[in-house]
């Protein structure tokens, strides 16, 4: 007896692969994208996050970045990335004389929007929702000071720099006293330079320190305000330098006050 099939969901995702051509951008999308960050990472672990399409109006809903770096990348010539097909859609391009190769990738669809309103909703949500997360950050400096020194690609599509990983360590730095982590034989072979607590200990050892204000933001404006006219004031070019004259004034009219 033949096994049954599952019954259809109302609603349920399903994985379509279509001509990247065809696809839609929503009306309005107000986020920016790191256009190269975006290629790099596509060129070192293929397509493999599909985009999303809301089928009430058929535009997309998730995945404008990657959809306009896959058009840069298809019209510059390069191979498709792993994950993305090639398609004859038939296009004739009349400077070439010929019809126009595509590339087809997968997208989810199921998805239905109530409204306009829900479908940017959406668009938004998807959007600002995976930058509110807190990174644990000595986690996050391990894997990147590993992926740094112990890969051929280091740090080329993770979306991380070297100067982001330094300015972790510095953060760590600053916020309390770390120890050297405890590697294994293994891992001390495999990265023998530098390891993650020398790094840290190099930035213990420069002689630059951070100070950093918080304000209200309704009193922010003001503040910038005046920093900008008491820099000219007093000759400086960074609030750094003026916060350090003002200091330097106030103590030469206050000698006496103690510490």
């Amino acid at each position: 007896m033949p096994a049954s099939k599952s019954p259809a969901v109302p609603g349920q995702r399903r994985l379509e692969y279509l001509p990247l051509r065809q696809i839609m951008r929503a009306p309005r999308n107000p986020n920016g994208h790191d256009m190269p960050a975006l290629a790099a990472s596509i060129r070192r672990h293929g397509f493999v996050e599909p985009v999303v399409i809301d089928e009430r109006t058929g535009f997309l809903v998730g995945g404008h970045g990657r959809l306009d770096v896959l058009a840069e990348m298809r019209d510059a010539g390069e191979g498709a990335p792993g994950g993305v097909g090639v398609i004859d859609p038939g296009v004739w391009d009349e400077a070439k004389g010929e019809l126009e190769m595509d590339w087809s990738l997968p997208c989810i669809l199921g998805w239905a929007s109530a409204s306009d309103a829900e479908a940017e909703a959406l668009l938004l949500a998807m959007m600002k929702l995976p930058k509110t997360g807190v990174a644990h950050m000595d986690l996050l400096a391990q894997m990147l000071d590993e992926l740094s020194t112990g890969t051929e690609l280091a740090l080329a599509g993770t979306g991380y720099s070297p100067d982001d990983l330094d300015d972790i360590l510095a953060g760590l730095s600053e916020s309390a006293p770390l120890t050297e982590l405890e590697y294994g034989d293994s891992r001390k072979s495999a990265y023998p330079e530098p390891s993650y607590g020398e790094r840290t200990d190099n930035y213990r050892n420069k002689q630059v320190r951070a100070m950093v204000f918080d304000y209200p933001l309704d009193d922010y404006a003001l503040v910038a305000e005046m920093a900008a006219r008491a820099r000219g004031a007093f000759g400086v070019q960074s609030n750094a330098e003026l916060f350090q004259r003002m200091l330097e004034a106030w103590c030469m009219q206050n000698p006496e006050t103690p510490a």
